[in-house]
């Protein structure tokens, strides 16, 4: 397999206000991506998350990332920018930046996996009902109208949203600008916040169904889920990190313990000896940090020294 870098780096609250921050962006990406330790010429795909604003303005993101790319030494890089949906409030983009590399994307029809899960739990959650108010009738016990601990069927579901508020993910494909060697399967993700995607395997469980369905060889991104991950054939092969892929609250340099980002890769696969490592930004001149998240990176194909 020949060697290529993949990133993904939650850049918290991304809109053009944070434009500022692009040198540090820029600077971190380059120390991962023209690392001495590896082929100056190694192809590198990388995806940027939590990009917020109207087409309008993800457009001027990209553009200023492309001038402080440059400027940062960074050139012939491409920036394209696609559209993740969601409710007014959870809508996102991914910025995917690529070097060496020919990309194309699509949509991975998350929300179509939802949709069914989620109408598997309405029947479950009116079988509890039911049989909430068979064993209040069978007590003999009056119910509570129109009183707030009143109980209705959304209680007895693990969150009451629908498929159209979450985002979707997107299966990027990547293969040499020369055409040579494999053509890599990349499914990236960002997951809703770990009240809904942490309490419950739904959204996990969706995240690789979707991606196995599009013959992912690798899932990345913010999944802001803790547990164990090992389902529909794929690994975690960030289950290597030492720390966890977000910063102290407080901190601009200092890692907690709570592993957000992941990278998954089908097992068995040559992906499966990726080397995972995390990039932490320099603080910003004016003290603050650039995102509350460590970039995230895996190594595919580099070869074993002799």
């Amino acid at each position: 397999m020949c060697e290529f870098n993949l990133l993904s780096w939650n850049i918290e609250q991304f809109g053009t206000g944070k434009l500022a921050a692009a040198p540090e962006i820029a600077s971190t990406v380059k120390a991962r991506v023209d690392d001495t330790a590896l082929s100056p010429k190694t192809p590198f795909l990388g995806f940027l998350l939590e990009v917020k604003g109207k087409q309008e303005q993800v457009t001027t993101i990209r553009r200023g990332l492309r001038k402080e790319f440059r400027r940062a030494g960074l050139k012939g890089v491409t920036f394209k920018a696609v559209d993740l949906g969601g409710a007014s409030h959870t809508r996102e983009w991914i910025i995917s930046m690529s070097r060496g590399l020919k990309v194309t994307s699509r949509s991975l029809n998350l929300r179509s996996v939802l949709k069914k899960t989620i109408r598997k739990r309405k029947v479950e959650a009116q079988d509890r009902m039911d049989a909430h108010q068979s064993r209040i009738k069978a007590k003999s016990l009056r119910a509570r109208k129109n009183h707030p601990l009143e109980a209705r069927t959304d209680h007895f579901r693990p969150n009451t949203y629908e498929a159209d508020w979450y985002r979707d993910g997107f299966l990027f494909r990547a293969q040499r600008s020369d055409g040579t060697g494999p053509e890599h399967r990349i499914a990236a993700f960002h997951a809703p916040n770990p009240r809904v995607s942490n309490q419950n395997k739904d959204v996990i469980d969706a995240i690789t169904q979707a991606s196995r369905a599009a013959d992912a060889d690798i899932i990345i991104g913010d999944l802001n889920y803790l547990g164990k991950i090992e389902r529909d054939g794929y690994k975690d092969i960030s289950a290597s990190l030492t720390t966890g892929t977000t910063l102290r609250k407080g901190s601009a340099s200092e890692l907690g313990q709570h592993r957000w980002d992941r990278v998954i890769v089908s097992d068995g696969s040559p992906y499966a000896s990726g080397e995972v490592s995390l990039s932490v930004a320099k603080p910003r001149p004016s003290g603050g940090r650039v995102s509350d998240h460590a970039m995230i990176s895996a190594l595919f194909g580099k070869p074993t020294p002799p």
